[in-house]
């Protein structure tokens, strides 16, 4: 039974893991064709003027939210894959990898959670400006739905490495711990 629990639970954080992955990739997509446009003027003999807009920020002035966008997604899955590589290349950390998942796990929901708080206020103010809203409300709105989705995945991730990490301490301190089954007497090595 204990192998099919901890088959089950490796498969269902490499199903959220990967909707993770994809869900910061879908968003960096639509960011990028449907809410961040730049306009690109050339004054002759000058340096080119470039004025990026993001539709995302209330107003058609300004790029701050979609960058603040880009690099939510982007910094989300370069620590997870950082993390993935240094689990893998220690050998899960000495043991220590649940808990260096866990503190991953939290740290990326508190980052979702933060950025989904911006991203839909951000929206909200978007689809709401000067009483008609700006274009492209749909994309905004499934942007905002995503971060939300992306939070949700992270805090489940972070809740099955905190119970496996609990688990994992249960184990290692069973020893010192008082056990009936060894009537008083420790195992020799």
């Amino acid at each position: 039974m204990g192998c099919i629990s901890k088959l089950c639970r490796k498969l269902f954080v490499g199903i959220l893991s990967l909707i993770k992955v994809g869900v910061s990739i879908a968003i960096v997509i639509i960011v990028a064709i449907h809410l961040y446009k730049t306009d690109i003027k050339w004054k002759k003999g000058d340096l080119p003027e470039v004025k990026p807009t993001c539709l995302m920020t209330g107003s058609v002035k300004g790029s701050s939210v979609c960058e603040y966008t880009f690099a939510v997604c982007g910094l989300s899955m370069l620590l997870s894959l950082l993390t993935s590589l240094l689990l893998c290349l220690t050998c899960d950390f000495c043991g220590l990898g649940d808990w260096i998942e866990f503190a991953v796990a939290g740290l990326q929901t508190a980052w979702w959670v933060i950025a989904a708080i911006i991203i839909s206020k951000n929206v909200r103010d978007s689809n709401n400006y000067m009483g008609v809203g700006l274009p492209n409300e749909g994309w905004r709105d499934a942007v905002a739905v995503m971060s939300w989705v992306n939070s949700a995945a992270s805090s489940l991730c972070a809740l099955i490495f905190l119970c496996q990490a609990c688990k994992c301490l249960g184990k290692a301190c069973s020893c010192c711990c008082d056990d009936d089954s060894h009537h008083g007497r420790r195992d020799s090595v």
